[in-house]
Order: structure tokens, then C-alpha cells, then sequence
């Protein structure tokens, strides 16, 4: 077996002929094996054939032996879509098991689940596959849902990975991770478009009781092509590199050391360990299949309008200031700059915690308004901004009562703060399981108020609520393909403004050659 040292000079090689070869073509940089062409298929229609509303019940090692395709009704409870899933595994298990003990009078259903196998399957192999059924959820509507959204940061993504010498069809990745959702949050803690991990983020990015930049769309684009150069750096090739994403470099290093290669496939099937799981097993493959949808969409979708690219310019803050301040002295509605700025925390909306000095205020560009530069020098700092405190005094802690699902992590989101920071007060450790009734500290008198959301709000929990002018000072022609929010963004208000002035919902779809005002 290689040593350690061998796979990184081996891995430094490649690095260098990565960098020296322009005439790549994607077969080259992205390899597909014949052994796992399959799985690339299997996700392809996790992705693009079946909605959020069935599945696939299915061979979780063969992902080419799919036992059935099942679907519901939309609207149906959570419980019942349970209890569906079950009866079909519950099914399949069971023709398994009776093929497995040797049944010679096949029923029909019995010998079309059979012929799914190679012939001559052993009773032994067929016994194995009764453990491995496995429901996979469909996802074509948050598909098809994230191909519309991805728009808006494509072309800094790609600009990103392209500056930086690196594949630009990684940046299908979020369609992987959170369907290019923003805002999107895991069981386990991973946040943002490129879901990173709070330990990673912070190697990549600004995280702190301020500022949370993995779910800056743009700043966390960034980190994700720094961190997908230090992976293939390590690893010395892509289909390395981005397993990394989920499984971390150091496990890849360990399945080459053991398995003696570097062949993506064979480390699929081969490799073993306590944290190889079915996800891992499959990120290559599944980003594989999101690459070849995002870079051909409309031979699985038809014709898709992706949102027009943020149009926003950029004001660094030299001094620790406030969102109010912002609002007032850029003259841009509250709920439009939290929709540009979703890496600000909830302590700074609520202002108990100052926009932090450096920080890259996105604003939405609006003609004949002066340069950022020269307005901000009216921008007053925060100690401006605070009330007047009595002298002496210092803010208590307030106290949190722990409820079904929530966690130390989960609740140092809420109020703004670090897991580490939470769990000190509470003399607990960072790792420490809460109890349902459990009464927490949290430090700095935070407000309750920031805890009744589990995640940043959506836009329009987020709004500030604003009447606009009666006077509309002009009007808009819509035109193919646009949407309220495109040209709330455009115009430098907010979406609820925009169709409070022209009485209709946030959510009103808007025709072509429809008019409407603008509000002052």
C-alpha cells in the first residue's frame, strides 16, 4: 500500500497537471467509470423525473435494481406518506425473503423482482438485498424550484471558480446541497447554498454572534472554491476533491491508503468505514447527474427563466454601525437590504449587535442615487444609534426552556451567539445533549423575541412593514419572464411595497405587458 507521503506527492503531480492543462474536457476532469454510470442515472431521476411527492424503493448498493416507483397525493400528512413507504419496503422484504428461501412456485409479481437480478442470483445475495431496501424521496420540483433561483449567483459563481483555475461545472454543487437555497439549514448544523459545516465555515469565512457568511450566497461562493482547490490540492483528483465536500479529505486519503487506489469507482464499492454511508457513496455520482441537468435543463424541464443575476453595489463599513443607520442613510426599505445581507445575524436586526466594522454591505442599485461612498459619510456609528443606558448597570441573563428537537447548536443560532459561548454559560459542554424542560442561561440579556424562529426568516416574515408613497413617481412595463421580486430588486424596493402599490399580493404572478407603479 502507498504511504501517506506517496499519495500527496502523487496528489501535488496532479495538482500541476490540472493546472498546466487548458484543453481538459469534462470526461477528463470529471471521469465516469463504467461502474458507476449507473448510480449517475439513478440520481438524474431522483432529480429530474419524480417530484417531492414519491420515490424510489430501491437496492441501496445496486442503485440500478429499482423495485418500484411510488407516488401520493399532494396534501396528505406527513404520517401517512410514513406508513406508505413502510408497507412498500415491508413489501419488497418479503418477496426477497421468500425468493431467498427457495420458492420454486413464483408468483408474477415474484419473478418480476427476480429478473431484476442477474441470473443465477444465489438465494445468499438475495437474502442480503432483503436488508438493503431503501426509499429514496424524489426531487424534481426543488429541482426545478433551485434552476430558477441559481440565476441569481451563476455568473459570480462561475466567475469565482473560473478566476481560481478550477472546473466551473462545480458550481452545480448547491443543487446537491440545498437547491440553491440560501437560507437552507441541516439537522446537524450545515447552513447556506454550499451547507458548511460551522468548524469548516470558519476556516473559509467570518462567523460570529455578528455575521454567519455561510449564508452570504456570494462571500460563501468564495470559500467553497477555496476549499474545493484545498481538496483536489490534497486528494490529487475531482472525483476525490468533491467526495471530500461531504466525506472530508482526511477519510479519502484513508479509503486510497487502504484500497491502493485512486478510482473512484472501485473506492465505491470497496471502501469501508463507519462514516462511508450511503451519502457519501453517492456525492460524485449525484453531483455528476445535477451537472449534466444544470448545463442542459430544458431536455428534462423544457424551457426554464432563470432569475436574473442580483444587480447590488457594495459599501465596506468603516466603523461598527446599525441596520437602521444603514436604511436611513442609503434610503433602501429594511426588508430590501436583509434580503441582500442574509449573513447578518439576528442580533443585528433586532439591534442588540452593530453591523461589525469591514463588513460588505450589499445595497440594491437604484439610478440617480448618489455614490454609496458619498453617502456613507453621514453613516453615524452605533454608540450613536444605542440608547441611553443607566450607569452601573449590567444586562442580565435571560433564560430559555429547552423544547422537542432543539440543541445547543440550534439555539446559539437563535440568539445569536456561539454554540461554545452558550454552552460556557450553562457549564455545559459544546457537545452536551439537551433535555426537553431544560432550563438554559443565555448570556448578554438577549431577547426571547429572536428565538421564535428556528432559521433566518423568510422575506416575507422579514420585511419591514412600510407604507410606500401614494405617489407613484413612474411606471414599469413588464416584460418576458420577469417577476415582482426582479423588479422590486431593479427598482430598490421592497416586493410588499411594490404590490402595495399596485394592490395586488407578494405573491400575484405578474403577466407580460403588464403595468405597473413604481412607488417612491
Amino acid at each position: 500500500m502507498p504511504s501517506v507521503s506517496a499519495i500527496a506527492l502523487a496528489a501535488a503531480l496532479a495538482v500541476s497537471l490540472w493546472a498546466g492543462s487548458a484543453s481538459a474536457t469534462p470526461q477528463d476532469v470529471f471521469p465516469r467509470p463504467p461502474g458507476i454510470v449507473p448510480r449517475v442515472q439513478f440520481w438524474t431521476r431522483v432529480y429530474a423525473e419524480i417530484d417531492t411527492n414519491g420515490g424510489l424503493i430501491h437496492d441501496a448498493r445496486h442503485l440500478n435494481v429499482v423495485y418500484e416507483v411510488i407516488r401520493w397525493p399532494k396534501g396528505i400528512s406527513n404520517a401517512e406518506e410514513e406508513r406508505r413507504i413502510a408497507r412498500a419496503k415491508q413489501h419488497y422484504v418479503a418477496v426477497l425473503e421468500r425468493l431467498a428461501a427457495g420458492k420454486t412456485q413464483l408468483s408474477a409479481e415474484e419473478r418480476r423482482v427476480l429478473k431484476l437480478f442477474p441470473p443465477g442470483v444465489s438465494r445468499a445475495s438475495l437474502a442480503e438485498a432483503a436488508e438493503r431496501v431503501r426509499f429514496q424521496r424524489g426531487l424534481a420540483n426543488r429541482f426545478r424550484d433551485g434552476l430558477i433561483r441559481s440565476g441569481r449567483w451563476e455568473p459570480h459563481i462561475r466567475k469565482v471558480f473560473r478566476d481560481r483555475g478550477l472546473p466551473e461545472d462545480l458550481g452545480a454543487l448547491p443543487h446537491v446541497e440545498s437547491s440553491f437555497n440560501p437560507l437552507a439549514y441541516s439537522k446537524v448544523g450545515a447552513a447556506g447554498l454550499w451547507q458548511f459545516m460551522p468548524s469548516t465555515g470558519a476556516q473559509y469565512m467570518r462567523i460570529n454572534r455578528a455575521v454567519d457568511e455561510r449564508l452570504d450566497p456570494w462571500r460563501s461562493s468564495e470559500a467553497a472554491a477555496a476549499l474545493m482547490r484545498d481538496n483536489y490540492r490534497t486528494t490529487g483528483t475531482w472525483p476525490l476533491a468533491i467526495t471530500s465536500y461531504n466525506h472530508g479529505a482526511g477519510g479519502m486519503l484513508r479509503a486510497v491508503k487502504q484500497l491502493g487506489t485512486r478510482d473512484i469507482s472501485v473506492i465505491i464499492d470497496r471502501y469501508e468505514s463507519r462514516t462511508w454511508g450511503f451519502a457519501s457513496k453517492n456525492f460524485y455520482t449525484s453531483f455528476l447527474a445535477a451537472s449534466d441537468i444544470d448545463n442542459n435543463p430544458q431536455r428534462w424541464f423544457g424551457a426554464i427563466q432563470r432569475e436574473r443575476p442580483a444587480n447590488h453595489e457594495i459599501y465596506v463599513t468603516r466603523h461598527p454601525t446599525s441596520v437602521s443607520a444603514l436604511a436611513r442613510t442609503f434610503g433602501v426599505d429594511v426588508g430590501l437590504l436583509r434580503e441582500l445581507n442574509l449573513a447578518l445575524r439576528e442580533g443585528v436586526w433586532s439591534g442588540r449587535v452593530p453591523v461589525p466594522t469591514g463588513y460588505a454591505v450589499r445595497l440594491p442599485r437604484v439610478a440617480g442615487r448618489a455614490p454609496a461612498e458619498q453617502l456613507a459619510a453621514a453613516l453615524p456609528r452605533a454608540q450613536e444609534e444605542e440608547e441611553p443606558r443607566t450607569s452601573g448597570t449590567r444586562a442580565s441573563a435571560s433564560k430559555h426552556r429547552v423544547k422537542r428537537g432543539e440543541t445547543l447548536s440550534l439555539l446559539a443560532r437563535r440568539y445569536g451567539m456561539s454554540t461554545a459561548a452558550l454552552a460556557k454559560a450553562n457549564g455545559l459542554r459544546t457537545t452536551s445533549k439537551l433535555k426537553i424542560g431544560q432550563t438554559l442561561k443565555i448570556p448578554g440579556g438577549a431577547s426571547t423575541a429572536a428565538a421564535k424562529k428556528t432559521q433566518p426568516p423568510a422575506k416575507a416574515q422579514t420585511a419591514a412593514k412600510q407604507t410606500p408613497s401614494k405617489a407613484a413617481v413612474r411606471s414599469h412595463t413588464v416584460r418576458k419572464g420577469e417577476t415582482l421580486s426582479a423588479i422590486a430588486r431593479k427598482s430598490g424596493v421592497s416586493v410588499k411595497q411594490l404590490a402595495a402599490a399596485n394592490g395586488i399580493s407578494p405573491s400575484t404572478r405578474i403577466r407580460t405587458g403588464q403595468k405597473l407603479k413604481i412607488p417612491q
